[in-house]
């Protein structure tokens, strides 16, 4: 016999297990960096060696499709973290310029952004036709974490599949 109490007691632990219910996708969180982020799926990670000797460590699920996204995480340790604000602001609007110059796109959004008071920089860039890529750069201390999403265009770049991916990045100070 169902009494009220074990019928209140079984609602509220499957709502307390839906709850907790673990998030979709693939968890990537590199120890070195202290960061994480949740891809729609497992990530290919691969290190690019760069001039200077820094390293360039870049996680992504491949866009298969116009009609899908593309996902990347690009990070890399500096040798040392810039000396005030206005010089991570500079590095920032340089990392937007040189996304722009180098995928010889169009620029079309940008703006400051913060993530718990670590300073960054989203900016949104067409390539060509269906190619629109929307990004998110941070400076935590000497660590540089760029977040990018691929997709056909600017309107398909809000959607909520992608807003989740941004906003699943959780960074440590």
């Amino acid at each position: 016999m169902i009494t009220r109490v074990s019928l209140a007691f079984t609602v509220f632990i499957s709502v307390a297990a839906a709850s907790q219910a673990p998030e979709e996708g693939a968890l990537y969180s590199p120890k070195e960096a202290a960061f994480e982020l949740r891809f729609p799926a497992e990530p290919t990670v691969q290190k690019k060696p760069q001039l200077f000797g820094s390293v360039i460590i870049m996680a992504s699920v491949q866009r298969k499709s116009v009609e899908e996204f593309g996902y990347i995480c690009q990070w890399l340790i500096r040798d040392k973290a810039f000396d005030s604000p206005e010089a991570e602001n500079i590095y920032l609007i340089g990392q937007q310029i040189g996304s722009v110059t180098g995928s010889k796109g169009k620029l079309l959004h940008e703006k400051k952004i913060s993530l718990n008071g670590i300073n960054g920089r989203e900016f949104a860039v067409q390539v060509s036709d269906n190619n629109v890529f929307r990004c998110r750069v941070f400076l935590a201390g000497k660590r540089v974490i760029n977040v990018q999403v691929w997709g056909k265009d600017l309107q398909a770049l809000d959607s909520e599949e992608v807003t989740a991916f941004f906003d699943s990045l959780k960074i440590t100070k």
